[in-house]
């Protein structure tokens, strides 16, 4: 094989390489726009049977607790409870937010559980943390 095929076929892969990378680089992008829109609520009472209508009725409840204008139908996606139960810990629960607006009503009516056990945070990527940290 003379270094001339080789060479192009090495300059191909590389083409194909960067088109690869490219590609996911934009997946995880539309994926990071889609997590911005989530919110975390933790210290909700947990059970090991729950089903995702219950959650769903117990985020509707802090909801209209904080005094947030939202329509579960209209502005929540969907309320899930994250990892397995434990029978000792609260699974936190991750609702996933129809538009960033409904999101940021919610983040500024959450102060409203101050002197309780819930709290409601954005879902942070893991660079944002590692920054938040330093």
């Amino acid at each position: 094989m003379s270094p001339f095929t080789l060479l192009g076929i090495l300059k191909r892969e590389n083409v194909q390489s960067k088109e690869k990378v490219e590609k996911q680089e934009k997946e995880i992008e539309s994926l990071t726009r889609e997590t911005r829109k989530n919110l975390l609520i933790k210290g909700v009472e947990d059970k090991e049977d729950e089903k995702r209508v219950e959650t769903m009725a117990k985020v509707v409840k802090i909801i209209n607790a904080i005094g947030a204008e939202i329509n579960s139908e209209k502005h929540i996606d969907e309320s899930v409870r994250m990892g397995k139960y434990k029978p000792m810990s609260i699974r936190p629960i991750m609702m996933k937010m129809i538009t960033g607006e409904s999101k940021m009503d919610i983040l500024r009516k959450a102060n409203n559980l101050k002197g309780t056990n819930l709290g409601i945070d954005e879902v942070l990527q893991r660079k944002y943390k590692k920054k938040e940290e330093n």
